[in-house]
């Protein structure tokens, strides 16, 4: 999955996101009935692998996975296309 620009600036510094660092703050961010042992562990090596992404990001069936299902459950503040296009990006990543 390429690790785009997005249109998206972040709050905190104004900074552009990237598809790596928006993905960061969904998987960083704790699901309303809170996160077992397994899933940290998980949860922290896609981390990783997001936050030293370049411009492709590289992750396992099973992490892709659990990215599609956090990123889908997450309650974004904001309307914004670049949102429904990383939806996209995720669905056909993992079809491949």
């Amino acid at each position: 999955m390429d690790n785009k620009q997005l249109s998206i600036t972040d709050g905190a510094d104004g900074e552009k996101l990237t598809t790596a660092k928006l993905l960061a703050i969904v998987m960083g961010s704790q699901p309303g009935d809170g996160l077992t042992i397994a899933d940290m562990r998980l949860r922290l090596v896609i981390l990783n692998k997001l936050e030293q992404a370049n411009s492709k990001i590289e992750l396992e069936k099973n992490e892709l996975k659990t990215v599609i299902s956090a990123y889908r459950s997450y309650r974004f503040a904001f309307l914004h296309p670049d949102l429904v296009a990383i939806d996209d990006e995720l669905e056909k990543a993992i079809s491949e």
